[in-house]
């Protein structure tokens, strides 16, 4: 007598064939463990019947679920869950974007001593300009000047992270009335703060260079005949998430549009150092109307949450006055070890180094995934592969099933009739082992279905 199976039929509730949906649901049930290891799976005939669907399409699920090792057929039995405890396995976290943890516990020693000889009682014990120490700001802008960044000490301000110094950003443009104009694809930590600050996003068409420059006019035209000014975002190297860099004429393009109607530019340069071949930044062409974005958590060490904002000259003084009403300044200590790192070599050290891991995971994943997804584009620490809205959840939920964790396909997009999206996978946070194992399993997931194969965007 054959033993019955102990699951509940259904299909995932998604869009799709009724074989994918099949497949997709049992995949995360034997994950979820609600079919356990050596769990015996409906009979074909009588799970066609109880969910209403065709008997190939149940046959084309098992297939799928067996060519994935989650289950196996034995002759004369039926068809077995395979893995054993499946939902004790510790997921693999791919949705962060994070550089990977290299520093060491003797390097932390060595600057915590060199720091604690450097900070007296009273420079600890004593209130901080809001945007920072004259002589930090000063420091922190003799570096970003290597990069081509026009920044002195009276433009840079310091903050808690990047994301404070965009949340300035918006503030400023939130006090001018200015729209926020961003790309069809676009970071979401710029949604979310927009989101929470009540800015109505407007999204930008782009092609394989970056926004249009015929879209963006569009915009700023109409905005200008309704008496409104405009605030472009941009990450115009190793783009969240495309991994996509402006080129150099389409930079142009974008800052002689600004011009004509008065935009400023919000540019998010947080992984321009890990470029191989990065441009020259566009605060460098148009250093009147550019907001030059930067961290530290991205390019040296995401323990070190120090940010910057070189603001245009004329509107340092606004910008320094929102962050006096703010509930954080960057913290006094954060700042002595960033100047610390600056001065004695340690901070380009750093960036050398986790530039070197990054060039390094870039080249794992290409071998592993660009002869079955050559659409996919890789920089920085993360890769992009676009694809239809529908297509990117489905991935991401059968990713989930599998114990591989991504970010939603929807946070990237500014609007929800979006017409172009894709799924994001960050490559810095696992050990390089972890991360083949995770890229093997992507690649499997989105290989092992038809329409994962098609290039879309």
């Amino acid at each position: 007598m054959r033993l019955a199976s102990p699951w509940s039929p259904r299909l995932a509730d998604r869009d799709g064939r009724p074989a994918d949906r099949l497949a997709l649901a049992l995949e995360e049930d034997i994950h979820a463990g609600l079919l356990p290891g050596g769990a015996r799976l409906p009979a074909h005939r009588d799970l066609a019947y109880r969910l209403n669907i065709g008997l190939g399409s149940v046959t084309k699920a098992y297939q799928t679920l067996e060519a994935r090792g989650l289950v196996a057929s034995e002759q004369g039995r039926g068809m077995f869950v395979r893995i054993a405890d499946a939902n004790l396995s510790p997921p693999l976290d791919l949705s962060l974007n994070a550089p990977p943890q290299l520093i060491s516990d003797q390097f932390l020693a060595s600057s915590l001593r060199k720091l604690a000889r450097r900070l007296d009682a009273a420079s600890f014990g004593a209130y901080v300009p809001p945007a920072g120490r004259p002589d930090h700001r000063a420091a922190k802008a003799g570096w970003l000047r290597q990069f081509g960044v026009p920044a002195t000490g009276a433009t840079t301000l310091l903050t808690n992270g990047a994301q404070q110094a965009l949340a300035l950003c918006i503030g400023l443009a939130q006090q001018q009335g200015r729209a926020l104009l961003v790309e069809e694809v676009t970071y979401p930590g710029i949604i979310d703060l927009c989101h929470r600050h009540g800015v109505p996003l407007v999204p930008v068409a782009t092609d394989a260079d970056g926004p249009d420059p015929a879209a963006l006019k569009g915009h700023l035209h109409r905005l200008a005949a309704a008496g409104q000014q405009a605030a472009l975002y941009l990450m115009p190297t190793l783009h969240n998430p495309t991994a996509r860099s402006l080129p150099e004429e389409r930079r142009e393009a974008l800052i002689t549009l600004c011009r004509r109607y008065d935009a400023w530019i919000i540019e998010d340069e947080v992984y321009a150092p890990l470029a191989d071949d990065a441009l020259p930044p566009m605060v460098q062409r148009a250093p009147e109307r550019v907001f030059y974005v930067g961290g530290l958590s991205k390019i040296v060490s995401p323990g070190l949450r120090m940010g910057w904002l070189v603001a245009p000259p004329a509107l340092v003084a606004a910008a320094e006055a929102i962050l006096a009403t703010s509930t954080t300044t960057a913290a006094p200590l954060s700042s002595f070890l960033l100047v610390t790192w600056l001065e004695d070599g340690a901070a380009d050290t750093l960036m050398a180094t986790l530039k070197q891991e990054a060039t390094e995971r870039r080249a794992l994943a290409r071998a592993i995934l660009a002869d079955s997804l050559p659409q996919i584009g890789i920089g920085g620490f993360h890769l992009w592969l676009p694809c239809p809205l529908a297509e990117a959840d489905r991935i991401a939920l059968a990713a989930q099933a599998r114990g591989l964790l991504l970010l939603p396909p929807r946070s990237f997009l500014p609007t929800e009739d979006s017409p172009v999206a894709g799924v994001r996978v960050c490559l810095g946070p696992p050990p390089l082992a972890e991360l083949e194992r995770g890229l093997k399993l992507f690649k499997q997931i989105v290989t092992q279905s038809g329409p994962g194969r098609r290039a879309a965007v």
